[in-house]
């Protein structure tokens, strides 16, 4: 079992645990589906290296950018912008529904629990939270890649492409 992620946001404590794989997998996909224009801008941002225009770069480049890339707050803020823009309510309700399954506040309490009370009259606080728990949740899943991502530019000889029998 993964040890569970705590944090302060907005003031309060809370503590992450990590959603079991298939529903995580599940998670993913939603998101995937979801963010599926931003990462454009993603692909977009890494292939022009900044200067604002795309360009072919090599693999070991690109994979030194996406190391180099700052996945901090401000990508996962603008992911979350990208979410809201992109998705209906029930896809809302769904990775809000899965995020607060798997948080405690002040480490005790299910955020499930007290979801509504806890966050009344503060709806903008939502994002943060979600942000913060996004993060705990997928964070493991950036740090291998970026992991498999190190060892593939190091590779001086790659290895050849199978044939086909």
């Amino acid at each position: 079992m993964k040890e569970p992620v705590h944090a302060t946001v907005d003031g309060v404590n809370y503590t992450f645990e990590m959603l079991e794989a298939t529903r995580s997998w599940k998670l993913v996909l939603r998101l995937a589906k979801m963010l599926g224009p931003s990462l454009g801008h993603l692909a977009d941002a890494l292939l022009s290296g900044g200067e604002g225009v795309s360009k072919e770069v090599s693999g070991k480049e690109l994979i030194n950018r996406l190391m180099a890339f700052d996945f901090s707050g401000d990508f996962v803020g603008s992911a979350i912008e990208a979410l809201v823009d992109h998705m209906g309510e029930a896809e809302v309700e769904y990775v809000i529904n899965e995020l607060k399954s798997k948080t405690r506040v002040n480490d005790t309490q299910p955020l499930s629990q007290v979801f509504d009370l806890h966050f009344q009259g503060e709806p903008w606080k939502i994002i943060n939270w979600m942000r913060h728990a996004l993060t705990a949740q997928m964070g493991p899943s950036l740090g291998g890649l970026g992991n498999a991502a190190g060892q593939a530019a190091n590779l001086e000889n790659p290895p050849a492409p199978a044939k086909a029998v």
